[in-house]
């Protein structure tokens, strides 16, 4: 058997092809993985887009009223120094009517009149 002596330079051609080719097959790999990991982002966003959707289907107007009535009338008896109001409430009148305020009243002090 005899030695076969190379070019340097052919040899070092030929690991770099060689290192070309693996950094090549690994990118392929990161592109499919990036592709997966798009794809889960995207299910996921659509699966927030329809428990968005289904929950907004059921949110009246009356509903979110009566979500802040209740929260601030439990902000209010919980001795809440600072209640910070939004600008826009977007057409919700702010608190209890003052109907149901009366009523309240006429209720909780009919033993004093």
């Amino acid at each position: 058997m005899r030695a076969l002596n190379t070019d340097p330079t052919i040899e070092a051609a030929i690991q770099k092809a060689v290192q070309a080719q693996k950094t090549l097959e690994a990118k392929k790999v990161e592109v499919e993985i990036a592709g997966k990991d798009a794809e889960i982002e995207i299910a996921r966003a659509r699966g927030i887009a329809e428990a968005n959707a289904i929950i907004n289907s059921s949110l009246t107007p009356e509903y979110l009223q009566h979500e802040l009535n209740e929260a601030l009338k439990t902000f209010a008896e919980n001795e809440g120094g600072v209640v910070v109001i939004p600008a826009n409430m977007q057409g919700f009148s702010m608190i209890l009517d003052q109907k149901s305020l009366n009523n309240r009243d006429n209720r909780g002090n009919a033993s004093t009149r």
